[in-house]
């Protein structure tokens, strides 16, 4: 922590496409030649992921802590990459960047989606991470996800896990919107509506009240 109160920071988004940035939350660039301790968890980090898997590497220029203030909003759904590096890195390697999010203090939290890894994400799925003092939580890249409002001042690390030989534009992140409620509604209904027409077996011509029970019937 003594290493992160030196720093300088500046206000960063909220929502994808700001005219102003949010002054309730802050970023500050990490120079591990001036942060020993954070240098320390670099290392760590990097012992890591090698681990895991030969093609991660960490962006140790990217290294940054985020700080929130008390009473800031949830920030708006997002990727930290682009799809078209994860596609990239997918089709050259198999694999998927990432990104490394570590705790300073108690109760941090991270707003994701499981599942969600394109186009819109789906409300239902949605969830809360919370973290510990010390923890570290690896996630995708192209997994969608969202700072979270905070009551007290909250302050975290991050960085970003490259896969070897994708370029990463640095200063780009990908907006994720929320599957549309009405177009499900809509959809669940045409649905309900076409197997409340049921329908006759054509082998031995009975009748069921219902389509879904018609495909599942053997006879």
């Amino acid at each position: 922590m003594r290493d992160v109160s030196k720093l300088t920071f500046k206000p960063i988004f909220r929502t994808i496409y700001p005219s102003v940035m949010d002054t309730m939350r802050n970023q500050a660039d990490i120079d591990l030649e001036n942060s020993p301790a954070i240098r320390v968890v670099n290392d760590i980090v990097v012992e890591l992921i090698s681990d895991l898997h030969p093609k991660w590497s960490v962006a140790t220029q990217e290294w940054h802590a985020l700080k929130s203030l008390p009473g800031g909003e949830i920030q708006q759904l997002h990727r930290d990459f682009q799809t078209f590096e994860t596609a990239e890195a997918i089709l050259k390697h198999s694999w998927i960047q990432a990104s490394a999010f570590i705790a300073l203090e108690e109760s941090t939290e991270l707003h994701v989606v499981p599942g969600c890894f394109a186009g819109a994400a789906v409300q239902a799925k949605a969830e809360t991470i919370e973290i510990q003092r010390g923890q570290l939580l690896i996630f995708r890249g192209d997994l969608p996800h969202a700072g979270a409002s905070y009551e007290e001042e909250n302050t975290r690390l991050h960085c970003f896990i490259r896969v070897d030989g994708i370029d990463q534009d640095t200063n780009a992140t990908e907006a994720v919107v929320w599957e549309s409620n009405s177009d499900k509604e809509r959809i669940d209904k045409l649905r309900k509506k076409n197997n409340d027409k049921g329908g006759k077996c054509a082998k031995c011509q009975r009748h069921f009240s219902k389509k879904n029970t018609l495909v599942k019937h053997k006879c």
